[in-house]
């Protein structure tokens, strides 16, 4: 959005309608930042316990 955007919805819309617009695309944005985020800590914790079992098992293989 740009700020030619912004001042067009203002002045046709209103105000509080071009705020929740606004608030609406931002909402959006930010989940989908929110969801790639999260995507990638899964990714992280999923590669850390299969490091974390693989530890286990040459630990119970050493004990032997």
């Amino acid at each position: 959005m740009d700020a030619n955007t912004i001042a067009q919805l203002v002045g046709s819309l209103g105000f509080p309608i071009a705020c929740c617009i606004a608030l609406f695309w931002y909402l959006t944005k930010m989940q989908k930042q929110h969801k790639e985020e999260m995507d990638k800590m899964s990714e992280a914790i999923n590669n850390n316990t299969h490091v974390m079992s693989n530890l286990v098992e040459e630990l119970q293989k050493g004990s032997k």
